[in-house]
């Protein structure tokens, strides 16, 4: 898949960044004071009024995926949209990041396109933002948050391209068809901060109207035990094996 340049980056894209418990009881306790549903008044005078209690449930279990989401691709180019990291990950353990890669870059595409699919899939019903316009009680914010998840489908639709042909199935190959395979649509940086932000929009439209506050979703460089960590560690090892103080293992 490429990231840059058009050319496929020779290691990982994102690591699987796990949040510590008391991390993520404090991103569940902002979130549970952003989205209280007892009415406020906007700095401009308007009352908000409170969210339905069916988009709030609705809300709060999608911005737990989309916080997931975006962590992971902050973390992506955290890692990787540095040359100096990408030397690091290579000179450390090529083969262990090399196959991070490519198992991270389904992930997030499996992602972008688990919260873009359509309300209901296989006749069941979908954790999507596809849902939220109909549950919005006013009409102006349901048409603006339809434009929103209209336009976040267009930007992730390389993604689910992607993950119909060689996530959720394995298209047969030129070798085994004898005829030419399509190419698959173009994917780069832009395309993926693209997809990531039109999410996060329908998201903060919501959240903005209703609580007046937005989440930012970004910072897995700076969590604890996050992908800054995992730099900072590699960095030690690799200046201490130049140095002679150890030896690693598997070389």
């Amino acid at each position: 898949m490429p990231f840059s340049d058009g050319q496929p980056i020779s290691i990982p894209d994102v690591v699987q960044t796990t949040i510590a418990l008391d991390q993520w009881r404090e991103l569940m306790e902002k979130l549970e004071a952003e989205s209280a549903l007892e009415s406020h008044t906007k700095p401009d005078g308007e009352t908000s009024g409170s969210m339905p209690a069916a988009l709030a449930a609705h809300y709060q279990a999608l911005w737990q995926n989309v916080v997931w989401l975006a962590s992971k691709w902050d973390a992506f180019k955290s890692l990787y949209g540095d040359q100096g990291n990408i030397d690091l990950l290579n000179e450390t353990a090529p083969v262990f990041f090399g196959d991070l890669q490519r198992s991270q870059q389904r992930e997030v595409l499996m992602r972008l396109c688990q919260v873009t699919d359509p309300p209901r899939s296989g006749g069941k019903p979908t954790l999507s933002i596809r849902r939220l316009p109909d549950l919005i009680d006013n009409s102006t914010l349901a048409t603006r948050v339809k434009g929103l998840v209209d336009a976040a489908g267009n930007a992730t639709a390389f993604a689910r391209e992607w993950r119909n042909r060689l996530g959720a199935h394995n298209e047969l190959p030129a070798s085994v068809t004898g005829q030419p395979v399509a190419p698959f649509p173009h994917a780069d940086w832009k395309s993926f901060d693209d997809a990531v932000a039109s999410i996060t929009a329908v998201m903060n439209a919501v959240s903005l109207h209703y609580c007046d506050s937005s989440t930012l979703y970004d910072g897995a460089e700076d969590l604890p035990g996050g992908v800054g960590a995992l730099l900072h560690f590699l960095r030690l090892g690799r200046d201490a094996g130049e140095r002679g103080s150890i030896r690693p293992e598997g070389r």
